[in-house]
């Protein structure tokens, strides 16, 4: 796998927006604590995704003020139960390769690092298209999609969505 520092310095996007401590800060706890990250197979693409939800319009549009102003905010098709009460689900979705980097690059998960790092490698194979591409990519999202069901399966919640 490829350090970040060097992933940065590789890949030096022109508008990149840098983040400071503060910044940092909310966006690691809001992604390591709600977030996902995910590389998902599009008929034959490979789209890189790191998606937070949350029942807080207020908490993700601040998210995505951060980030950058072209990341969505879609409403989930379910709805979360908590105490009785039905609450809508919020969806914030970062997509672009650039912009996955540039995050990625500037932050440090604790509980989702591994993650991290295999979504960093999936960006930068992306960007070069090597000649085992498919493989590499392949192995990749098996092993995201593996430590994403390992957190679920130690994840206790007291809500449901239906």
């Amino acid at each position: 796998m490829i350090p970040k520092k060097l992933f940065a310095r590789m890949f030096a996007l022109s508008n990149k927006k840098v983040f400071s401590e503060r910044e940092r800060g909310f966006l690691e706890g809001l992604i390591d604590g709600e977030g996902s990250l995910t590389l998902r197979k599009v008929e034959k693409w490979f789209c890189p995704e790191i998606a937070i939800n949350n029942t807080s319009l207020a908490l993700l549009e601040k998210a995505k003020n951060i980030i950058n102003e072209d990341v969505n905010i879609v409403m989930a098709k379910g709805r979360l139960f908590t105490q009785g009460e039905r609450q809508q689900i919020y969806v914030l979705g970062v997509r672009a390769v650039n912009q996955i980097i540039n995050l990625l690059t500037q932050i440090t998960l604790t509980a989702k690092n591994e993650q991290q790092k295999l979504l960093l490698n999936a960006c930068y194979l992306i960007k070069n298209k090597p000649e085992d591409y498919d493989e590499q990519m392949k192995e990749i999202r098996r092993k995201i999609m593996k430590l994403n069901s390992g957190a679920r399966k130690h994840k206790r919640s007291s809500t449901s969505i239906f």
